[in-house]
């Protein structure tokens, strides 16, 4: 599922590589500067177009998929989950109404898949691929009323499952996950952040591998977030969305740097930002379904005819100057 290439030199101006049938997002490091450069996706081999912004030293290329959008209907416990430049969208039933859905690579495979937290036991739910079926790992953490969060909070490759206990503006993390039903015990890092009421979420959002945490404010679009794992104030914040949207954050650009993505149930849309600053959506899609119960999820789903290919390939295609 990786693509590589040849090693590519250019001082600046354009070049290209010839790619094979897939769906592909190109990114690239100018210097030592991660820029957003653009996105492409091609359905045959076809040669494909890049441009090189010229100066400094020899910077690393990647083709990659960046996160795609989801929506979860908690009333029944349907997934859909949406896959690259196609209209198709991925069902299948997974969880009980009323559990809380999220996603995460549980076997460190760079594949996202389905986690279900029951807020009325703390009960955690996970599964191994994108498809109906019971969970493949089962174990307690948390209280009754706590959120879940997952991420790879220690930079390993692999995600956990950690929880945000709003009574108290806490966020618990911890590096393993459970099995057998067994309970998790203490967390590995505890400390308070944010105010009441804003609702946590998860992010790379310095591109150093490392996972974080974030909060939305809902009644203002407010966005803050810390890049490290200790208590104090928001390394960055901004405002993006309306009032009342619902916020995930994902590789949207491919480029590695985790930004906002909001879900407006009242038209249906998903509004996605490529940065981590204030202003208006970089891009949006459309969704069929509605309703009250929809929540949002973002990830590398790894869908059949997606173009999946492992975030490990960032070193397969290099240009010098």
């Amino acid at each position: 599922d990786q693509l590589s290439a040849e090693a590519i030199t250019s001082t600046s101006g354009d070049f290209s590589i010839t790619v094979p049938v897939g769906e592909y997002q190109v990114s690239y490091v100018d210097c030592e500067w991660w820029d957003y450069a653009a996105e492409w996706y091609g359905t045959d081999t076809e040669i494909l177009p890049v441009t090189v912004a010229g100066g400094g030293a020899d910077a690393p290329m990647a083709l990659t998929t960046g996160s795609m959008t989801g929506l979860v209907d908690m009333s029944q416990g349907l997934w859909a989950l949406s896959r690259p430049r196609t209209e198709w969208v991925h069902e299948f039933y997974y969880g009980n109404p009323g559990d809380y859905p999220f996603v995460g690579d549980w076997d460190c495979n760079g594949v996202e898949t389905p986690g279900l937290y029951r807020q009325s036991d703390g009960y955690v739910y996970l599964r191994n691929s994108n498809t109906q079926g019971v969970a493949d790992i089962r174990f307690f953490f948390g209280n009754p009323g706590d959120v879940p969060l997952a991420g790879d909070f220690n930079g390993d490759g692999c995600d956990t499952v950690s929880i945000y206990r709003p009574s108290n503006q806490t966020f618990y993390i911890i590096n393993k996950l459970g099995e057998n039903d067994g309970g998790l015990g203490a967390a590995d890092l505890v400390y308070v952040f944010g105010n009441p009421g804003d609702k946590p979420f998860v992010g790379d959002f310095d591109a150093d591998g490392v996972d974080t945490v974030g909060l939305h404010r809902e009644t203002t679009g407010l966005v803050y977030f810390r890049n490290s794992h200790t208590q104090g104030n928001a390394d960055n914040q901004y405002i993006f969305g309306d009032p009342g949207d619902k916020l995930v954050a994902g590789n949207f650009s491919g480029f590695w740097v985790e930004t906002p993505a909001v879900y407006r149930s009242s038209d249906r849309t998903f509004y996605i930002r490529h940065t981590n600053t204030q202003g208006n959506a970089d891009r949006w899609q459309l969704w069929d379904f509605t309703g009250p119960s929809w929540h949002p999820v973002a990830g590398v789903f790894g869908l059949p005819s997606d173009g999946f290919l492992s975030m490990d390939t960032r070193n397969q295609i290099q240009r010098s100057d």
